[in-house]
């Protein structure tokens, strides 16, 4: 049964709702977890019922750091691969490394598995029929140009120095993969949001958006980059106090074959807002849109995978 999507660490605060609508939208989908049950129950509290996981959901327990288990993850033939593989931290009474990840190199490692087990041979043995576009949740502070307030950089280098390298990793082979000569992907969405928050979903509307290459290979001479826009964490929760600030979503480079399209680069402080906007542009790729008025209008209009 080939799905619309994929998903690796379903249960995370932001893909567990992308899944959710998707399956609720009526598309089918496959999602790696360690915890079959516990997915379920996320599920359900999310309205999903049991008799649509059953019929429109596959799910495959397992390390995503193990790429004999990813690889039976993607053998469901995915559009598009979603990941949010990160993890918890804990503080360290340690002045100059304050902050310590429990598992400092998954998000990394879990990138690199996807990579060795999508081989361009289950393309061409028929294993899979699509190229999947990769859409992982990455971080602020790895593109070509800051997208990060001055303010807050040094905290970043000396809160956030593990979690920095470990997406450092993710994207550094998200990028090798998707710019070989014969890439086995379809494309690539890298998502940088800055530190996120849960709080109510507050719509597009609150979101500004601009976009830039970073690979040159993928650039487009007849299109004008509208450059990066720079967010921070907002609390979602007291607008009041931050009524001079907005939401922010940057659009990076994709690779799609032969022709560059646009990817989607989000900065904002609502893991319910980047769920959403994850959706709506990873549905813009799946349906090979090349226009970013295009892209822009699906945005308008709220549609989902």
């Amino acid at each position: 049964m080939a799905v619309k999507a994929a998903f690796i660490g379903a249960c995370g605060a932001t893909l567990r709702h992308v899944l959710a609508w998707t399956l609720l939208d009526g598309h089918k989908a496959a999602a790696l977890v360690r915890d079959h049950s516990k997915l379920k129950k996320i599920l359900l509290d999310l309205g999903v019922s049991e008799k649509i996981q059953q019929s429109q959901l596959i799910v495959v327990e397992g390390s995503s750091r193990d790429v004999t288990t990813v690889r039976n993850l993607l053998l469901n033939d995915p559009e598009i691969i979603f990941s949010g593989i990160t993890s918890t931290w804990k503080l360290r009474f340690n002045p100059f490394h304050p902050i310590a990840m429990d598992d400092a190199s998954i998000t990394g490692d879990s990138a690199a598995a996807v990579m060795q087990a999508l081989p361009c041979n289950l393309v061409s043995t028929n294993s899979i029929t699509n190229l999947p576009i990769y859409a992982p949740i990455s971080s602020t502070g790895h593109g070509s140009r800051r997208d990060q307030p001055r303010s807050l950089m040094p905290l970043y280098w000396w809160l956030l120095k593990e979690a920095q390298a470990d997406t450092a990793v993710l994207e550094r082979v998200t990028r090798e993969a998707a710019t070989q000569k014969q890439s086995c992907l379809g494309g690539y969405v890298m998502l940088r949001p800055p530190l996120l928050t849960d709080g109510e979903m507050k719509g597009t509307k609150e979101v500004r958006a601009g976009w830039i290459w970073e690979d040159d290979i993928f650039r487009k001479s007849d299109e004008q980059e509208t450059g990066v826009k720079i967010a921070c964490d907002i609390d979602p929760k007291g607008p009041e106090k931050h009524s001079d600030r907005r939401r922010d979503l940057v659009i990076l480079d994709h690779h799609d074959d032969d022709e560059p399209i646009e990817a989607a680069c989000i900065c904002t402080n609502s893991s319910f807002d980047v769920a959403g906007i994850i959706g709506l542009y990873a549905s813009c790729m799946a349906q090979n849109s090349k226009d970013t008025e295009d892209i822009n209008k699906i945005i308008s209009q709220c549609s989902l995978l």
